[in-house]
């Protein structure tokens, strides 16, 4: 059997090269190969819901794809910020990083109170990695971090049923400044781990946590954490920001350069698999109306691609549109999902009267301000 030993070997459909890095025992990382980084938006480009989340609720998502959890006393105010690494090296050149802003602060953290900032990974796309059974595949975080506090800080994996976790440390060495930190996870080999479209795994970064989610660091636990005891608290000060950028997961036991996507519109489309808005930037029109009665036209809205999961369905003010047609036009009173699927939302527009029922008419944006629908199948 013949070996081939190479440093770099040329890409056919790329101007890179696929760069080989030794990952010790078991294997190699290449770097240039598409979609290596499980992580979405991952450079903080998409940010369809907007770019600053004052008191946006725990549990809320903010940039496309990134949670944020905060309990207790404090508050914070997410933004899209253009504060980025300078650092001359390869895969530094972002334009946006997540900044959390500490607008009220918890200088005591009690044994419940969490703080974090998540991604959720679907099933589909975290099942390649064989958790839960023997031959897991060992895992690599890497991030660009600007902290307000020197010292310990953590990074987690958890299971969706929350009993299975891994709390890693990493440390920052210059308060306020970019650092590129990267930890290494090995693969769980126990455990139940979805490969569906449900959650495949959460990703944490720790702000302050409590006890009662803390655990060991570096092993894997029958266990809900998402930190160590020695994490710092960056929650104790109005002054602290926190700055995350250039995030990536990926297979392996090495950190390769950060995965930039071929272009801003494959990042939003990958976004738009778990939620997307339509908003009067996108143009006036809305959509075309069959009319079905003199009061309600429906139009069949179709996804820019196969949604997670049936979408909730929303929308701005009940009267934000008006509605076109031969019998003339009327805003709406309603505007409301008929039926919904993964490809495509039947949206029905109610009007007072005007519609002659099987003509067909556009249903616009109508006025002023924002107005938007959206559709959220967000894990």
């Amino acid at each position: 059997m013949s070996t081939l030993k190479a440093d770099t070997i040329q890409a056919a459909t790329t101007n890179g090269s696929l760069s080989i890095a030794t990952q010790g025992t078991g294997g190699i990382a290449i770097d240039g190969m598409p979609h290596k980084n499980l992580l979405m938006n991952g450079s903080m480009v998409a940010a369809q819901r907007g770019t600053t989340f004052a008191n946006p609720g725990s549990g809320s998502y903010t940039l496309d794809r990134w949670r944020i959890f905060y309990g207790s006393a404090g508050v914070v105010t997410v933004t899209q910020d253009t504060d980025t690494p300078t650092v001359a090296e390869a895969g530094t050149d972002f334009v946006n990083s997540l900044k959390v802003d500490v607008t009220t602060a918890d200088a005591s953290i009690g044994a419940g109170d969490l703080y974090l900032i998540q991604q959720r990974i679907e099933g589909l796309n975290w099942g390649r990695l064989g958790f839960g059974a023997t031959g897991a595949s060992s895992v690599t975080i890497s991030f660009w971090v600007k902290s307000p506090k020197t010292g310990t800080h953590t990074v987690s994996i958890r299971n969706s049923a929350l009993n299975r976790s891994y709390p890693a440390e990493y440390s920052v060495s210059s308060a306020d400044t970019w650092e590129k930190k990267s930890v290494t996870i090995a693969g769980d080999t126990t455990g139940t781990w979805l490969t569906t479209n449900g959650i495949g795994a959460y990703i944490d970064w720790a702000l302050a946590v409590g006890s009662t989610f803390q655990g060991t660091e570096g092993t894997w636990e029958a266990a809900n954490d998402v930190s160590t005891s020695n994490q710092v608290n960056c929650m104790d000060n109005t002054a602290n920001n926190f700055f995350l950028t250039g995030v990536q997961l990926e297979a392996g036991a090495a950190a390769t350069d950060f995965e930039h996507p071929s272009s801003y519109g494959s990042e939003l489309l990958r976004c738009r698999r778990y939620y997307y808005r339509v908003t009067t930037a996108d143009g006036d029109m809305a959509m075309l109306v069959d009319n079905w009665s003199t009061t309600a036209g429906y139009a069949a809205w179709h996804h820019y691609t196969e949604m997670r999961t049936t979408p909730t369905f929303g929308r701005s003010g009940a009267t934000d549109f008006l509605i076109y047609s031969a019998g003339g036009s009327d805003n709406t009173t309603a505007v409301a999902a008929n039926s919904n699927n993964p490809y495509m939302t039947e949206v029905v527009f109610t009007v007072s009267s005007g519609l002659v029922a099987g003509d067909s008419g556009r249903a616009y944006f109508d006025g002023g301000g924002t107005r938007w629908l959206e559709f959220d199948a967000e894990l």
